[in-house]
């Protein structure tokens, strides 16, 4: 899988995680995430001077809840690696 760069540094984190992907655009893999039914945000989350500021075009957003599974969880990752071959592969 490629660099996956999680944002912030909070030993805290909890259910908000964003995070960029190297080599990958935040938009595609978003488009990919809507097509196949997983809800995640993209963009710049209303933090333009931010992202401004650590260079970022943009970047990408989960949000757990107390109520997600660790099936769920899994799934997300699951098809996210298969969204950044897919990506991956499309370009070579």
């Amino acid at each position: 899988m490629r660099s996956v760069k999680i944002l912030g540094n909070s030993r805290k984190r909890e259910s908000l995680i964003s995070f960029t992907l190297e080599g990958v655009h935040h938009s595609d893999i978003a488009m990919i995430a809507r097509i196949i039914l997983i809800a995640i945000r993209n963009g710049h989350h209303c933090a333009q001077p931010l992202m401004r500021y650590f260079d970022l075009n943009g970047s990408l957003r989960v949000s757990l809840s107390l109520f997600n599974t660790k099936e769920e969880i899994d799934y997300f990752i699951e098809k996210l690696q298969f969204s950044i071959e897919m990506l991956k592969n499309r370009f070579i």
